[in-house]
Order: C-alpha cells, then sequence, then structure tokens
C-alpha cells in the first residue's frame, strides 16, 4: 500500500497478513518495503530470492480506500538490483492477487508451493530432472494461474538465470 503519511509521494509499504492498517497505530506493523530493498541490497548473500504474494493495486484484500484511491504504481522488481535477484510477485502492479479459500492463502502461494514440490519440473514447464529452476518455476507459476484465473492475476518474475531453487525426490 501506499505510504499512509504521503500517498502520492512516500514510500511503498507491505501489509503483513497480521498488520494493523489503523492509522492511529502508524507504520509499526506495516514494512517499508525501500527499507526491504536496501536491508538485502546491502547483504553479502551471492543471490537474492524475493518472492510476493501481495498486490499494489488496491482492488482487494485489506487496503482501505483512502489509499487505494492516492494508489500509483509500484514496480517492484525494478527496485533490485537485478544482478543478484530474482524477483516473482504474485501479480502485475494493476491487478488484484486473489486469496484461494480452500487453502487459506493466495494462488500464487498455492501454485508456487506446488512447482517447488515438482510440479514445474513436469513437462510441458519443465525438463524432468528432479531440480525445480527459477525459469521453470515462472512457467509453472504463471501457466498454471492463467489457467485458473483465466488471466486475471499475472505473476511477475523478473531475472530468471536457471538457477536450481530446490530438488526433490
Amino acid at each position: 500500500m501506499p505510504d499512509p503519511d504521503s500517498p502520492r509521494d512516500g514510500p511503498p509499504f507491505i501489509v503483513p497478513y497480521d498488520g494493523d492498517l489503523d492509522p492511529a497505530y502508524g507504520k509499526g506493523t506495516l514494512i517499508n518495503l525501500n527499507d526491504l530493498i536496501a536491508d538485502m541490497e546491502g547483504s553479502k548473500a551471492r543471490n537474492v530470492l524475493v518472492l510476493l504474494d501481495s498486490c499494489f493495486s488496491g482492488q482487494l484484500g485489506r487496503t482501505p480506500e483512502l489509499y487505494a484511491s492516492a494508489h500509483r504504481g509500484i514496480a517492484v522488481a525494478a527496485k533490485f538490483n537485478q544482478q543478484r535477484a530474482f524477483v516473482f510477485s504474485g501479480s502485475k502492479g494493476d491487478q488484484a492477487s486473489f486469496e484461494f479459500p480452500k487453502v487459506s492463502h493466495g494462488y500464487f502461494t498455492y501454485y508456487m508451493l506446488l512447482g517447488l514440490k515438482g510440479y514445474a519440473d513436469k513437462l510441458p514447464y519443465g525438463n524432468n530432472n528432479g531440480e525445480v529452476t527459477d525459469t521453470e518455476l515462472c512457467a509453472y507459476v504463471a501457466g498454471e494461474m492463467n489457467i485458473e484465473l483465466e488471466g486475471r492475476q499475472t505473476p511477475v518474475c523478473s531475472n530468471q538465470t536457471g538457477a536450481v531453487l530446490g530438488r526433490y525426490r
């Protein structure tokens, strides 16, 4: 969501599931996206993996109308150093991220977890070699979500390198 104090010009914030949106409590339970990015960019990690099951559209969820109406697009992927970060977000900046009531979280998380369990490595998305790569995971999640949600929510991947994210049996 946009900055509660300066919706048009301030930094974007991530609202955690248990975050408090009551303006009386200030921003204490919100996560400043710029601070998060700075912390990751300053780390000595060789690679950074960012997975966001969230939307910045203000169309669904708990974003108050006040903040949603003042929304401006937030290009999350562009904010990370593209040399080190594979950024995988749940939807385009102008789309909602839909909840999947049957499993009590978002469709993005649902398909990402299935993909990491090995489904992304299977045909037609992967090569069936026992490893899930960032490229396979992106293709699987985007493909399955497109079928399930009929294009209403499109995951966004950046900086795919074919890096192995996990192995399975």
